[in-house]
């Protein structure tokens, strides 16, 4: 079964969007069901049907970007699907959609919701009798291609093959890499407190700071101006953690803050697919709130490096002038 961990959050998912935490209860009449809602309910079928597994909302959001990429680069058909880059790669935007297709229980098999289709005829949905049939072909293609990878399959396959640039890739690498180092942290002593050199040789320690090197010399500094600068500072303080040869877990964790931040800034506004316009407007709003929440949690990390900086100072220069009393007395 999948076990995607990232269905585990409160608030706004890590996809960019609020958890679909209520159940429609809208009357078929009702519904306004046009194309987009009509790929997502084919994903939603063709997925239980092949499939045979719950779906979880990541796994769902992710095949239906992978979807609209086929049907637009296949069939030349552009329906509008909203989507943009965030945290974990290429997200539907599901604020955009009317979801009244499918529903979200809670998932029985990790923690989070996953998604199943509702009973609706095809009279529902108002779409061109012609463009249901390319649709459905693409969700069927689409699905079957990728209906044994979990989230992070999907997310690999977004990152390899439809990144918007280099300093992206490389910050996936740099994520890829910890994530990689942090599970035989928690393998080998449960409070994920396990210093750099307990488990790993110093080339490790290397090898992480040319992943820092290597985005440094990716990031587009003109299309992405406003985070510049506290990026570079964010940079500073990670060799500092690296320096300090703190937990890798508390390494991943300061990049994942850095990531989401600049996505809430600037990947949704760059990068992105058909975004409604009054959505853009709710993220421009957030915006500075989210800028300075990335400074505040660099200052913070910062503050205690070099808190920790100067005491070891403090113990290198107590352990000199000890030695020096001992030669004296030797």
């Amino acid at each position: 079964m999948s076990t995607d961990s990232r269905d585990n959050n409160n608030g706004e998912s890590p996809d960019g969007g609020d958890r679909d935490s209520t159940e429609p209860d809208e009357s078929l009449d009702e519904l306004e069901l046009g194309e987009k809602e009509y790929l997502g309910y084919w994903v939603l079928r063709i997925r239980e049907e092949t499939g045979g597994q719950p779906i979880s909302r990541s796994v769902f959001w992710k095949l239906c970007c992978l979807t609209d990429r086929h049907l637009i680069r296949e069939y030349s058909l552009d329906i509008s699907f909203p989507r943009h880059w965030y945290k974990y790669g290429e997200v539907g935007e599901a604020h955009s959609l009317t979801r009244d297709f499918f529903k979200a229980p809670k998932a029985r098999f990790w923690q989070g919701q996953e998604y199943h289709s509702k009973e609706i005829p095809e009279t529902a949905f108002e779409v061109d009798n012609e463009r249901k049939t390319v649709i459905r072909q693409a969700a069927l293609e689409t699905v079957r291609e990728y209906q044994d990878k979990s989230a992070q399959g999907l997310k690999e396959i977004q990152y390899n093959e439809f990144a918007p640039n280099d300093f992206i890739e490389s910050y996936s690498k740099l994520r890829e890499h910890l994530e990689k180092l942090d599970s035989i942290t928690e393998d080998n002593d449960n409070t994920r407190q396990v210093d750099l050199h307990d488990f790993i040789e110093n080339e490790e320690r290397d090898h992480i700071e040319k992943l820092l090197d290597k985005m440094v010399t990716t990031y587009p500094r003109e299309k992405y101006p406003d985070v510049y600068r506290l990026y570079l500072r964010w940079d500073d303080t990670m060799r500092m953690l690296v320096e300090q040869n703190r937990s890798i877990h508390e390494q991943k964790v300061f990049l994942e803050l850095f990531v989401e931040k600049l996505s809430e800034i600037t990947l949704r506004f760059e990068h992105n697919h058909a975004i409604p316009e009054e959505r853009l407007e709710s993220w421009q709003e957030a915006r500075d709130d989210k800028i300075e929440q990335l400074n505040e949690g660099i200052e913070e990390t910062r503050k205690e490096c070099l808190s920790r900086r100067e005491q070891s100072g403090e113990l290198e220069s107590i352990a000199h002038i000890y030695d020096e009393v001992i030669m004296e007395k030797i």
